[in-house]
């Protein structure tokens, strides 16, 4: 063989073997990218779904919080209703008749008695000449705060306190009242 063919021969070899290895460099271009898509293409369903689930606690939160406070708006109005309704009963209390003012005064005082030896009593000005004994006028919309003699120990029976007290033991006889 001359040393032309021969130099063919070596150049048509590396020629194939450039041309294979060039032809596996491609293949395994391909399978990294056709991996590399593959590994995208499953972060980005991984994410859509990881936003999704995200966006739908999101929702459920923002539900949750609109429900609460409408809920919370809902017992607002109904404890201004309630309060209202109070108001409403210490203004009639208020204006009940002086003849039965006085008994209802009487009772009060009667049933702090119960309590402790009433020395002095408190009332509105209003209703001091109702009451006999020592009385003073004190800011209250009406009843009685009694005192011991001593000024030791009292006992609060005007309107607003009882009303108070009332509403507070009944509040859910007057919700119901008031709300069914």
């Amino acid at each position: 063989m001359s040393l032309e063919a021969v130099k063919e021969e070596i150049t048509r070899k590396a020629s194939q073997e450039a041309k294979a290895i060039q032809k596996d460099a491609e293949k395994e271009r391909d399978a990294i990218l056709e991996s590399a898509r593959k590994k995208a293409e499953t972060i980005k369903k991984e994410r859509a779904e990881s936003l999704k689930e995200d966006i739908a606690l999101l929702e459920k939160k923002a539900d949750a919080s609109n429900d609460l406070d409408r809920k919370k708006a809902v017992l607002t109005e109904k404890k201004l209703q309630i309060d209202e309704t109070f108001a409403e009963a210490l203004d009639r209390l208020e204006k009940t008749p002086k003849s039965e003012m006085k008994k209802r005064l009487n009772t009060l005082i009667d049933r702090a008695g119960e309590e402790i030896d009433v020395g002095m009593v408190f009332c509105n000005k209003r209703d001091k000449d109702m009451i006999e004994g020592k009385t003073t006028a004190k800011g209250i919309a009406g009843g009685v705060i009694a005192e011991d003699n001593e000024g030791m120990v009292s006992v609060d029976l005007c309107f607003e306190t009882l009303l108070e007290e009332y509403k507070e033991k009944n509040i859910e006889d007057i919700s119901q009242m008031l709300f069914t």
